[in-house]
């Protein structure tokens, strides 16, 4: 079951990671300027949310369609957060398959923090 986990981790990882390279490439040799409307330097004296331009998924595949470097990084930064989620959906998974009630039943409550975490419910 380990074995399984730590393939399907670094997989996420590299992929994620890979992702995000290609779309920082992607965006510095369309933009060669730099990457114009967003600020890369902010007072950390006060806390807003950034103007991002992709922030949901339908926002996401809308840049991805059009080509956008900044969409795929946003792309490989939803890949990388969900990687954990992804771990325990899997081990809750396995757990089941060979009839480990206790870890299948703190899976799932692991499973639903973070769904309320996401869901903006805990904070």
């Amino acid at each position: 079951m380990e074995v399984i986990l730590a393939k399907l981790l670094t997989s996420m990882m590299a992929v994620a990671g890979t992702t995000i390279l290609i779309g920082l490439v992607l965006a510095f040799v369309h933009q060669p300027q730099g990457i114009q409307g967003l600020r890369v330097f902010t007072a950390f004296t006060t806390f807003k949310t950034a103007d991002a331009p992709y922030r949901t998924l339908l926002e996401i595949r809308d840049g991805l369609l059009a080509g956008d470097g900044l969409a795929i990084v946003q792309l490989g930064l939803f890949m990388l957060i969900a990687t954990p989620i992804v771990r325990v959906c899997v081990s809750l998974i396995l757990f089941a398959r060979v009839r480990d009630w206790m870890y299948v039943s703190i899976s799932a409550l692991v499973l639903t923090g973070l769904a309320l975490g996401l869901l903006g419910w805990i904070q």
